[in-house]
């Protein structure tokens, strides 16, 4: 996807258990967003979550929650993390284009 369809394409985020979100399924437009909102409203686990579709390890679940996941998609394309609690450890497993990988954290 070249970038000129990725700034044309809408932007459908689903998160579920990464910080202080339990469910969150929203939709951004081509063009600017801003966020603004008291303090703890999730703004910053929002965009921790919109990170960890991009790859990012600093993702935090839930305390409450074993697994999580963020799916992101723009355009055609979808970008889907899980995370599972194994003790002290986070197991990642990324899907991105039809491939799987596996990532400890």
């Amino acid at each position: 996807m070249s970038s000129e369809q990725v700034s044309k394409s809408k932007v459908h985020l689903s998160v579920e258990n990464i910080g202080g979100i339990d469910n969150l399924s929203t939709s951004f437009e081509p063009g600017v967003t801003v966020l603004a909102g008291r303090n703890a409203t999730n703004r910053t686990s929002l965009l921790r979550s919109i990170m960890a579709a991009h790859g990012s390890d600093d993702v935090a679940l839930k305390g409450d929650a074993d697994e999580g996941s963020v799916e992101l998609t723009i355009g055609d394309e979808t970008y889907t993390r899980t995370f599972e609690r194994q003790g002290e450890l986070i197991q990642v497993t990324a899907t991105e284009a039809d491939t799987q990988v596996l990532l400890l954290a």
